[in-house]
């Protein structure tokens, strides 16, 4: 009897222990662990800052994708530039009918990059890049903040029905880590592998009413999170890996069927420049090596050269500089102009 006793004085001990620290949690009376990227460690910090760049006025929750670009912005302040959207939440001004009207075109996926963040519209290279390739037309789909699991998803929404020529994704090697994430800055999807399959999780996405004051999950669980991806990163950033490589072939696959053409393009990171490796990540460089008919390019030597002499640090302060993303456009003109020569070739 007294061994049972015990046992419930224990339960009933830890359970009080518990709840204290979920109280002390919610009170904010517990620092925050160092940096972890990891679910539990971005949605603690928006638990506590509601500050990220989600939900912001430049952005909208999305039930499919987390979070996508606000339509309609008119040189909306983000830090120094100006930051503009047409009706579709696409970066820039200019509005594109869905059928097609015979001209060369171009959808681009990708993060922050791609949006153009710290970048004036005009200054984007989906903008720059439309501006080389004369009577084309480039549809900017970057999100701030995206893993290749947003970019898939997005393009099949918001690109397969414009019916491009090419589809153009930038590739981020921080991008990796995000395929495995529910929640980076705010609620996102996550693909899980399911035999054969790429199963889409965490959707409809919750909305910020139905995160903020939820008593469950306890926030205890992001903080286990936390310790339990710290204490073993390895593993977790090799799933992350694996993911991404099926990621980026599921994405392959889809914009074939589609009947356009898939172009990766890596977008290089500064220790990138003292690397010969043009593709410096693996689940690219595999994806480039093992997926029949897509395109492949990588601006690091365009950027080195360009470079060349001078102190690179101020071209990557805050992303990348005007003159970096005009060299990515140079990239993919280059590559584009080059294979597909009776589509870009004439205009």
């Amino acid at each position: 009897m007294s061994l049972v006793k015990n046992l419930l004085l224990l339960a009933v001990s830890t359970l009080i222990a518990l709840i204290a620290v979920e109280v002390a949690i919610r009170r904010e009376l517990v620092p925050m662990p160092a940096y972890v990227n990891t679910t539990g460690w971005w949605k603690e910090t928006w638990f506590r800052t509601r500050q990220g760049p989600i939900p912001q006025e430049f952005v909208k929750v999305d039930a499919d994708l987390g979070w996508v670009p606000a339509p309609d912005l008119r040189d909306h302040k983000l830090g120094r530039v100006g930051v503009s959207t047409n009706a579709a939440g696409m970066r820039g001004l200019r509005d594109y009918p869905q059928a097609r009207t015979g001209a060369p075109r171009v959808v681009v996926l990708g993060d922050s990059y791609a949006f153009g963040q710290c970048a004036e519209d005009e200054e984007t290279f989906p903008q720059q890049l439309e501006g080389l390739l004369p009577g084309s037309e480039v549809l900017n789909l970057g999100g701030m903040g995206y893993g290749h699991d947003q970019m898939l998803l997005r393009w099949r929404r918001d690109g397969a029905p414009y019916q491009p020529d090419v589809v153009v994704l930038g590739f981020k090697k921080m991008d990796i880590s995000r395929n495995r994430l529910a929640f980076r800055d705010y609620g996102k999807p996550r693909f899980r592998i399911d035999g054969d399959d790429l199963v889409v999780t965490n959707v409809p996405v919750p909305t910020p009413e139905q995160y903020d004051g939820a008593l469950w999950p306890p926030r205890l669980a992001n903080f286990a999170g936390i310790f339990w991806d710290s204490r073993y990163w390895d593993d977790a950033y090799a799933e992350a890996t694996r993911l991404t490589n099926w990621i980026l072939r599921q994405t392959a696959r889809e914009v074939a069927e589609a009947d356009a053409r898939f172009l990766l393009v890596y977008l290089p990171r500064l220790e990138d420049l003292r690397k010969n490796e043009p593709y410096p990540a693996y689940p690219m460089k595999r994806t480039c090596e093992k997926v029949d008919g897509i395109l492949c390019a990588s601006a690091v030597a365009r950027f080195r050269d360009a470079l060349d002499g001078q102190d690179p640090r101020p071209h990557f302060g805050c992303h990348y500089s005007p003159l970096l993303y005009g060299l990515v456009a140079e990239e993919i003109a280059e590559t584009l102009r080059r294979e597909l020569p009776e589509v870009f070739g004439a205009h």
